[in-house]
């Protein structure tokens, strides 16, 4: 009996500093069946995010006294099809109190966080020219919201975190004021070789949400610039149609350019589980080949 009790009060001392800090897994894993038809070339595949990004990680935080918190991330892509894993997509510690938030680690840049702002909540809407993505060596300082407006700056230099000058420095800033049905924001992103401008709103109509983004980039001399109209119609029992239109082009270029329609329905079989079914036509420039892609799959959060 005695060696019972010894265990259990051992067991509680251990279990009572670990509640201090909470501790959540979190993650989303699904599959989608991915068809292409690329100038009369047809091709079959599975997809992992189509919809949703698909990633498990794990966050904390811990109340340090005196209104200051310490808090981490640590979230990396998972595939339905693959083993492969690591912390690729977030691995930071921070620190947050009425002055602010500072993190330092591996996270996205300001880019990252809204050039997907317009993508009607769908992956397959995403445009591919966005400047810094997720890197590590990267500080970032967010500072309190201030009459609805809340200003973060994002700094990394030139190092992918493992020893290897492989990625070019950036520093962004965004500014995004939000306040009822209306949201509104910029991002400037200055690199080595690599800038850009981005500016995105979104309102809210009650039946619909109509949000809208500009990119304009700047790489190696060469001029791109993308406009993205998305649209979430909310429908009866859990489902949702999302509409979406993407124009992108690049100066002086005759096969880059192209403009892109898409739709998508999804499903909500529980708070944590759907399914999907979406299309786009991608119409590129008269020397290109258009390519036309349809996706089903379901998707679960936990």
């Amino acid at each position: 009996m005695k060696k019972h009790l010894i265990a259990l009060a051992v067991a509680g001392a251990v279990a009572v500093p670990a509640m201090a800090q909470n501790v959540t897994v979190y993650g989303t894993i699904g599959a989608a069946w991915v068809g292409t038809n690329t100038g009369g070339t047809k091709a079959d595949s599975v997809n992992n995010d189509s919809y949703k990004t698909q990633a498990v990680g794990i966050r904390g935080t811990e109340d340090l006294g005196g209104g200051l918190k310490a808090y981490f991330d640590m979230a990396g892509d998972t595939e339905s099809k693959s083993s492969a894993f690591g912390f690729n997509r977030a691995n930071y510690l921070g620190l947050s109190s009425s002055m602010g938030a500072i993190e330092v680690g591996r996270l996205s840049t300001e880019t990252e966080r809204y050039y997907g702002f317009a993508n009607s909540g769908a992956n397959l809407f995403l445009p591919s020219n966005d400047i810094g993505g997720k890197k590590g060596g990267a500080v970032r300082y967010a500072a309190p919201t201030i009459g609805n407006v809340s200003v973060a700056i994002t700094t990394l230099n030139n190092n992918d975190g493992n020893g290897a000058n492989t990625q070019d420095a950036v520093t962004d800033v965004s500014a995004v004021y939000s306040a009822g049905n209306i949201k509104v924001g910029m991002v400037s992103a200055t690199g080595k070789t690599d800038s850009a401008t981005f500016l995105f709103g979104s309102y809210n109509l009650g039946f619909a949400e109509v949000a809208v983004s500009n990119q304009k980039r700047e790489l190696s001399n060469v001029n791109s610039t993308y406009n993205q109209v998305g649209v979430v119609v909310p429908l009866a029992g859990g489902m949702q149609a999302r509409a979406n239109y993407l124009k992108y082009s690049v100066d002086g270029s005759t096969t880059a350019d192209y403009k892109q329609l898409g739709a998508m329905i999804t499903k909500d079989l529980s708070k944590r589980t759907s399914v999907y079914a979406g299309i786009t036509n991608r119409d590129l420039a008269t020397t290109g080949t258009d390519v036309d892609t349809t996706v089903v799959g379901i998707i679960h959060s936990f």
